[in-house]
Parts: C-alpha cells; structure tokens; sequence
C-alpha cells in the first residue's frame, strides 16, 4: 500500500513539474532540443526524484528493521525468562538444529 501511494505521490510531483514546464519545455524544443534529449531531461528529472526516496527507504527500512529486532529479542529472552526449564528444552529441540 505504501509502495503504491509512493508511486502516486511521485506521479503527481512529475505531473504538475511537467504541467508547469510546458511554457519551458517548448522554448527549449524550439531553440533547438530535439525530442530524446527532452526525454532524457524529464527522466533525469524523474531520477533526481526517484533515487534520494530510494535511499531514504532503504535506510528507513533498515533502522526500522534494528528497531524491531531489537524489541523482539528482548521480549522473547523475557518470555524464555518465565519459562520452565523443560519447556525450553523442548521448544529448542524442536526448533533448532
């Protein structure tokens, strides 16, 4: 869900730049800018957009990611804190090797 309100969001940005640029865009078709070099311009745009998110995911992602391991480990030695001994044993020579 979030990927494709990413992608809208990113849509919408190019959109109104595009929109807003037509007067631009022209001129520069006139004074000579053929037309993959105006595609070329808008891609290059679309990257300077795309390319920042990406690294800004990857990285939010990743704290997000030690965040939750973090937590989870904690609660789980807690919960292996208040368990029988037997009980763990037989959960981890169910569960490991």
């Amino acid at each position: 869900m979030l990927t494709g309100i990413s992608v809208l969001l990113i849509y919408s940005l190019l959109l109104v730049s595009v929109e807003s640029r037509t007067f631009e865009l022209g001129i520069l078709r006139m004074i000579g800018l053929n037309r993959v070099g105006l595609v070329q311009l808008l891609l290059v745009h679309a990257m300077m957009f795309a390319v920042p998110a990406w690294a800004i995911g990857l990285l939010l992602g990743q704290f997000i990611y030690v965040g939750a391991a973090r937590t989870l480990s904690v609660h789980i030695f807690f919960f292996f804190l208040i368990l029988p001994p037997f009980v763990i044993k037989s959960i981890t020579d169910r569960y490991c090797c």
